[in-house]
């Protein structure tokens, strides 16, 4: 749920991940936790990165992301994760359903 990873245009995720990202992340679970988090994150017009890092942050564990970019636009979700807040129920439901 790094965000990271995600699908496009309801493609099947093969078509959309390389194989071996694929065979690293793929379970059932994960899929629809994939699903969740892009769901939620029309919702809240913002990116699967910040709801990934929302949920992080969120955490009561310590927990401390390390945040790579390849570009202006990760840094700005990264930061933007920052002023996301997730209600406890919104995280059950990334996390379970």
């Amino acid at each position: 749920m790094s965000g990271k990873f995600k699908t496009w245009e309801n493609k099947p995720i093969e078509e959309v991940l390389w194989w071996g990202t694929i065979k690293e992340y793929d379970a059932p679970d994960n899929r629809e936790r994939l699903k969740r988090a892009e769901e939620m994150a029309k919702e809240k017009n913002t990116s699967v990165s910040a709801i990934a890092l929302a949920w992080l942050h969120a955490s009561s564990l310590n927990i401390f992301p390390i945040v790579g970019s390849s570009g202006d636009k990760h840094i700005l979700e990264a930061i933007s994760s920052f002023d996301l807040s997730l209600t406890k129920e919104e995280r059950a439901y990334l996390l379970n359903g």
